[in-house]
């Protein structure tokens, strides 16, 4: 066969045409697969080149013009160059060399001449490298395309040339280019040619359509780089991020355990303890579960520079969070955008509130009016979209009990009071009845009854040895149906808080039952629910997202 054939082209000199012949047969033809048939490529490439340089030429020497009467004499001299490799086939040449093409010296090496390139061949290749990364990115380490894109200024090229109509080009995701994740590229010996090339591609698409919350179609294309090679740190950590963000929902909830995703974040960390980002999640993970962070791991967030996690910021504000430590998580979370923050509307209130009483304490008064300021924009922040219907459906179930709850009442004879104080409530409770409204006032008994059951709880909650307070306190005082819930809040702060606006308290009732609303130093609030002698239910910041339709009703009923 001769060197056109091989290319599949028919003989020509064009070398555009050529080099283009060449890059697509060297796609399919790898030294690790066929390296006879790859030395036979590169031969008929050269053979193809020289062909179209047509390196023998002839030289006429003329003679002076001062011998016009000797006869004309042309010698003809056979000059052999020394053949110059193009540019864009030492790049090919080196690309297709995989150990060289992870080591960045050996880029550095073939730029060294660069020097010595004028305006016009800089300019092509530059157009050259733009082709070249844009067809290979994906299979080149990120050191590597970052060099290229500084020594070819390839970010001012993509600036000064994109145009919105050229489609998907360099220009259209140079961002994406220059981007691409810090994989590690050292691979065993026993993944090697296509077989490897296929894996580095698909693991590539693996990342991008997880950045795209494509969970579903990210599983299927790990599975497929995992039937070619599944020891690799990079893939195990890719997984373990899509078994992460398809239960993600549950980060905030105590059933949230991860064990899958956790499992591949530590095999990928023992296959390369260099892989960031698997050890980023695997602390985000055990933060979670412990509320603990060690000294060593906050070292390595402190010197993590991102990796390829996701949303660092939100991520590490969490890990602080659940280490509570108030003043990190307030720091990162500060920095991700607003639409980000309403998903975290609660955790974001919280580690305000406590820092507040910190600087308070501290006695920092720049940093708490910072922060009261934080905190009053922070609830104008409009909250989860999935919170709010659970908290809409318990609405309608606890409005649906009152009014199931007051029908009984009115088919029951009136009450009987013995005080005059007593009768003139009734008198008013009856009229406030038949307006249809929800709140009543309460008598004096009830509200003497209210406030020394309130002022138990806020004292069990404001000690520092309150735990056995605590644990009588609800079962004595919480209504059995309630108990379970209050148990799981006992290691949420103290309510001292609270205790100095006892005397500024409001209490209202419905038929059934009575509400007193705390407002606390930092400008929270607290509803505790009573019926008789029993707290049937707390609501507040500090439990549950407050019903803050309730807190105005019960504001407006207060101030008539």
């Amino acid at each position: 066969m001769n060197c056109w054939e091989i290319l599949n082209i028919e003989a020509t000199t064009d070398r555009k045409r050529i080099k283009s012949a060449y890059a697509k047969k060297l796609k399919v033809t790898h030294p690790d697969d066929d390296l006879k048939a790859f030395q036979e490529l590169k031969e008929a490439f050269d053979e193809a080149l020289a062909y179209a340089r047509n390196d023998v030429q002839p030289i006429f020497i003329e003679t002076p013009e001062k011998y016009d009467d000797w006869p004309e004499i042309v010698i003809e001299e056979t000059v052999t160059k020394e053949p110059k490799i193009p540019f864009e086939e030492q790049v090919q040449h080196l690309y297709s060399q995989y150990e060289k093409r992870i080591d960045i010296s050996y880029w550095q090496s073939l730029l060294v001449g660069s020097i010595d390139w004028d305006t016009n061949e800089y300019f092509a290749y530059q157009e050259y490298i733009k082709e070249f990364l844009f067809n290979y990115y994906a299979t080149i380490p990120k050191p590597v395309i970052q060099f290229l894109f500084t020594h070819f200024s390839l970010d001012m090229a993509s600036q000064h040339s994109y145009h919105e109509d050229m489609g998907y080009s360099f220009e259209s995701c140079s961002d994406e280019i220059y981007n691409v994740p810090p994989f590690s590229f050292q691979m065993t010996d026993s993944l090697k040619g296509m077989a490897r090339e296929q894996f580095l591609t698909l693991r590539y698409a693996a990342y991008k359509s997880l950045k795209q919350g494509n969970l579903v179609e990210t599983k299927q294309i790990i599975e497929q780089a995992s039937q070619i090679f599944k020891e690799d740190a990079d893939l195990l950590t890719l997984e373990g991020m899509q078994l992460f963000y398809n239960r993600l929902d549950k980060l905030q909830e105590s059933d949230g355990t991860f064990k899958r995703s956790f499992s591949c974040f530590k095999k990928a960390v023992d296959i390369n303890p260099n892989c960031e980002t698997a050890r980023f999640y695997a602390i985000l993970i055990r933060a979670k579960r412990t509320g603990q962070l060690s000294d060593k791991r906050r070292h390595f967030l402190q010197a993590f520079e991102g990796g390829y996690v996701i949303h660092p910021d939100f991520f590490t504000g969490f890990i602080y969070y659940f280490a509570e430590d108030y003043e990190q998580s307030i720091y990162f979370w500060d920095k991700i955008p607003k639409e980000q923050l309403s998903s975290i509307k609660k955790e974001w209130t919280n580690a305000l509130r406590q820092q507040i009483r910190i600087s308070k304490k501290q006695g920092d008064y720049k940093t708490y009016q910072k922060q009261r300021l934080m905190l009053q924009e922070a609830k104008k922040i409009k909250g989860d979209g999935t919170k709010k219907w659970s908290w809409l459906i318990r609405l309608v179930i606890y409005l649906a009990i009152i009014g199931l709850i007051q029908g009984c009442i009115a088919l029951m004879p009136e009450r009987q009071y013995d005080s005059d104080e007593d009768t003139e409530t009734s008198s008013l409770a009856s009229e406030e009845q038949e307006t249809g409204s929800d709140f009543r006032q309460v008598n004096g008994a009830e509200k003497r009854i209210q406030s020394a059951l309130v002022s138990r709880f806020v004292e069990a909650y404001g000690t520092s040895d309150a735990e056995n307070k605590k644990r009588d306190l609800i079962a004595n005082d919480v209504a059995e149906d309630y108990q379970a819930t209050m148990q799981r809040y006992m290691a949420l702060p103290a309510f001292s808080d609270y205790t100095d606006s006892m005397k500024d308290s409001i209490t209202m009732a419905t038929i059934d039952a009575i509400y007193t609303l705390l407002t606390g130093d930092d400008g929270s609030e607290l509803i505790i629910v009573s019926e008789g002698q029993k707290i049937i239910q707390v609501m507040g910041d500090n439990f549950e997202f407050l019903n803050t339709e309730t807190v105005e009703e019960m504001k407006e009923q207060n101030a008539m």
